[in-house]
Formats: C-alpha cells, structure tokens, sequence
C-alpha cells in the first residue's frame, strides 16, 4: 500500500516498539509505503500549537508456531490456510506439513482477507 500526500516529512518512533509514527506539515510531497499486513490511521493533531497530519503504522504481529496462517508463492491464486510452524534459515515460511512458502500473513479469520489475498490485493 502507498499513501501519498502533500507534506513534510518527519519520522520518529512511537513509545510502542511495533509502531512508527509518520508526522507531516503541508507543502511538501511524501510517499509513505507501508508494510504489508500493516495497518494506518490518519488524523489531525495540535502538537505544539501547530496542526498537523499524524499517520500511526501499526505493524502486522509477528507469526508464532500454530498460528493460523495464509500462505502462497508467487501466484496468490494457489494461496492455503494451514498452520505456521517456523522461519527456515533461507527465510521461507513453513507450515505444519513441512511445505515452504515465500509469503504469509496471519490469517485474520474471515472469507474477506483470504479473498484479498486470492486477489492480489495483500
């Protein structure tokens, strides 16, 4: 996902170690892309009398053995649900039958995220 806006840049880490948080001042042109998995929320804040667009990127958790995960190669068409296992050292996921994938993501328990993904749109 890229979120594109008019502003200023400045970048600085929130007290939560899984979050950045994005604060932009108008005129000037960013990109942010965001990580996949990852999700945005945008809003106005006052921060030392001045107004500015606050984007907060919280992180896609990290996969833990027996998660419930959606995995695929190149081609998201052939994507699975199984069950996480581990990170090889190649740094290919692996599932519980041993198989390894080049993506996963946790699955979030609904028809619509495994859809997105059948997609290509995750």
């Amino acid at each position: 996902m890229v979120f594109k806006q008019e502003c200023e840049t400045v970048l600085r880490y929130a007290e939560k170690s899984d979050e950045d948080v994005l604060i932009m001042k108008n005129n000037m042109n960013t990109t942010l892309e965001l990580p996949e998995g990852s999700k945005a929320t945008i809003q106005g804040k006052v921060i030392n009398g001045k107004n500015y667009l606050v984007v907060e990127v919280e992180q896609e958790p990290e996969l833990k053995e027996g998660d419930q995960v959606i995995f695929w190669n190149d081609n998201t068409e052939d994507a699975i649900i199984s069950v996480y296992k581990r990170l090889d050292n190649n740094g290919s996921y692996v599932d519980h039958l041993g198989l390894c994938w080049d993506n996963a993501i946790k699955w979030d328990g609904t028809n619509g995220q495994y859809e997105r993904v059948l997609r290509g749109e995750i």
